[in-house]
């Protein structure tokens, strides 16, 4: 039944709320369904795909842009405030590990701090850390 459930919350999720106009629906229902980690104060474009919202952190005036992925299944991520994140950004919590001759998996977690842009199309690999103040294209 868990499973189920977890299905469901990623059909919502990455085919039905992330196509909704409104900015603000789709705020309320991430805040909700993060449990409040996803703050009410930040935006999140159109068609930004959600992978285990539950770890899954963002800060207040933080801009996720059209076509992102987040990837919360590994061990998450948290973004801090004030980080604009570009169209079409992948953020990876969770990737197979190159060193594996049975692809293995690896994850690690992804901490973005204040105050940061990320230029369009960069990918984020598990277990990156940036500091406040950067800039990443």
């Amino acid at each position: 039944m868990k499973e189920i459930l977890k299905g469901l919350a990623f059909y919502f999720i990455n085919h039905i709320l992330n196509k909704i106009p409104s900015r603000k629906i789709r705020i309320f229902f991430y805040n909700k369904l993060s449990n409040g980690n996803i703050s009410k104060k930040c935006s999140i474009g159109l068609g930004v795909k959600i992978l285990d919202i539950r770890n899954i952190t963002i800060g207040e005036y933080t801009n996720i842009n059209f076509d992102s992925i987040l990837d919360g299944r590994g061990d998450g991520i948290e973004i801090g405030k004030n980080v604009d994140i570009a169209p079409q950004v992948n953020i990876w919590s969770l990737e197979h590990d190159p060193n594996s001759s049975s692809h293995e998996s690896r994850s690690g977690k992804v901490i973005i701090e204040d105050n940061c842009w990320i230029a369009n199309r960069v990918t984020i690999l598990p277990s990156t850390h940036i500091e406040s103040n950067c800039v990443i294209g």
